[in-house]
């Protein structure tokens, strides 16, 4: 860690968070929960791993600005004394850009492989695990998953950090943390929707119609669409996302090694891995070849591999956690994420990434520090699953 990146960090987070992001860290929720948990790995008791649902991509700077200068500034702290070492992707900074570059390592983020074992990783790791010094942040379901109320799959890196906390002989303690996102509800969605509709030539245009039954619509229409993209020709069956997401795995076992064996989620790394190892070895940018999709992906038989190949892992990387019928409870704030989410496909679609994903303004975030979960040796370290996917 150095000194420049902590000390933006612990000056300007919140205000980043705000003005760049669009979100404001309205509440914190259940503080007493982590506050017991962290004063019992300062006082050397246990280990302390923080895990916390991947909802958004403002998830990063907004746990940056809760722990580096929300925290210290309302609890009267030393600056570091609530800081946290972040694990993530090692893929990450191929599409965050240089100031994410510069600032991951001087903040002590660890990088971390989805698809291969790397020494030095691990060591680091084991270190934080060990030292105490700092207790260690990280999302379990290895992508964003974009919904508040909805876990995608899981990973086993929590399981091997608790296993070697335990083989240490010391407790570990997880303590769940989670972000929901309160969308701003004076902004009209259904427009928004039926103008990034209209843009890829379709019309779904239905007055008079309740906004859950305009999504179940657009849901259907956007998926059909989809697929006849991909093939030339109209679903049958009736699961189309499912149809939608083996076509664009099919495409991708053309060039990349996919064993079939694998879950789904591995597949997604091994794809997203190929694709951008193949931009690294072409010398292609993600905002290089973005372009070129968006001025190519009405004419696919246009794109050359590459494009096509990166359009697919784009559409895979956000189908893989959409539920069709998330929206259906009614509620106000599950019907915004439901249309983030159609508007994403479109991104997609058109050759857009994560960056380019739209997030509504003046969002508001509440953290929720959960009940923590307390391993001490002898212990099943993979009885963490079922408190993080249940919540309390």
């Amino acid at each position: 860690m150095t000194r420049l990146p902590l000390f933006i960090l612990r000056r300007f987070s919140l205000f980043y968070l705000r003005y760049f992001e669009n979100v404001t860290l309205w509440e914190v929720e259940g503080f007493e929960n982590f506050a017991h948990s962290h004063d019992g790995f300062k006082r050397g008791d246990h280990g302390l791993v923080i895990p916390f649902r991947h909802i958004a991509k403002a998830d990063a700077p907004l746990y940056s600005a809760l722990f580096g200068q929300y925290l210290p500034s309302r609890n009267r702290t030393d600056r570091l004394y609530y800081w946290v070492r972040f694990l993530f992707g090692d893929m990450v900074l191929d599409w965050t850009g240089p100031a994410a570059r510069w600032i991951f390592p001087g903040i002590g983020a660890v990088p971390v492989s989805n698809q291969k074992i790397v020494s030095s990783q691990l060591r680091t790791i084991r270190n934080i695990l060990t030292d105490l010094a700092y207790p260690l942040c990280m999302a379990p379901e290895g992508q964003v998953n974009y919904y508040n109320d909805k876990a995608g799959d899981l990973t086993g890196g929590l399981t091997h950090f608790i296993k070697w906390s335990l083989e240490a002989g010391r407790d570990v303690v997880i303590q769940p943390v989670r972000i929901f996102y309160k969308y701003n509800e004076n902004i009209n969605y259904r427009k928004l929707i039926i103008g990034e509709f209209y843009a890829i030539g379709l019309d779904i245009s239905i007055p008079d119609k309740s906004f859950g039954i305009f999504l179940d619509k657009a849901v259907e229409t956007l998926l059909n669409h989809l697929f006849f993209y991909l093939t030339g020709s109209p679903c049958e069956s009736g699961d189309v996302l499912a149809a939608i997401i083996e076509q664009l795995i099919g495409r991708s076992r053309e060039k990349y090694p996919l064993d079939r064996r694998k879950r789904l989620i591995d597949k997604v790394f091994i794809f997203r891995n190929g694709v951008f190892q193949d931009l690294k070895n072409e010398r292609i940018t993600v905002p290089g070849i973005s372009r070129k999709i968006k001025n190519l992906w009405r004419r696919p038989e246009d794109m050359n591999e590459l494009h096509r190949l990166y359009q697919y892992q784009q559409l895979l990387d956000v189908l893989v956690n959409f539920d069709p019928g998330y929206h259906g409870n009614g509620s106000k704030n599950r019907e915004i994420e439901q249309t983030l989410y159609l508007l994403d496909i479109v991104n997609r679609l058109q050759g857009g990434d994560i960056n380019s994903r739209y997030f509504p303004k003046k969002t508001r975030a509440t953290v929720l520090f959960e009940t923590p979960l307390r391993f001490v040796p002898g212990e099943n370290p993979d009885k963490w699953k079922e408190l993080f996917l249940t919540g309390n």
